[in-house]
């Protein structure tokens, strides 16, 4: 956490490009425009970001699950919000991951003691 995926110094938010729909108002937008309208991921991410005139900037968002694109031009206020929401996003995905590990070594461990008490590991299964 703490990089930023998207940089921009640029000014009106809701900009709009001939081939986007009006920008989401920016209280409330990051997480919707992360919400893959293909089929429903929360994972959407920006695969590419380019200057677009002087004060925008282009991002194309992709789905991992589905291989959706959605493509918007925004000002620095939506890019800021566009930027804590997956600072935001990765922030759950790593405690996610987190609690899955420590699931799977309580698991491991809880298997590891049985195995031992039921004499099914004996010393010659550690021999190299």
């Amino acid at each position: 956490m703490g990089r930023s995926r998207v940089k921009a110094t640029m000014s009106d938010p809701n900009e709009t490009h001939e081939n986007s729909n009006r920008l989401d108002d920016v209280t409330g937008f990051g997480e919707s425009l992360l919400v893959c309208r293909e089929c429903g991921s929360r994972l959407m991410y920006p695969a590419t970001c380019s200057a677009h005139g002087a004060s925008h900037w282009c991002v194309e968002l992709h789905c991992p699950e589905c291989g959706g694109i959605r493509v918007r031009v925004f000002g620095a206020t939506m890019l800021d919000a566009l930027d804590r929401e997956l600072d935001r996003a990765e922030a759950a995905l790593e405690a996610d991951l987190v609690r899955l590990i420590e699931a799977n070594m309580a698991d491991y461990v809880t298997r590891f003691v049985a195995a031992l008490n039921a004499g099914a590991i004996q010393p010659t299964d550690f021999a190299g």
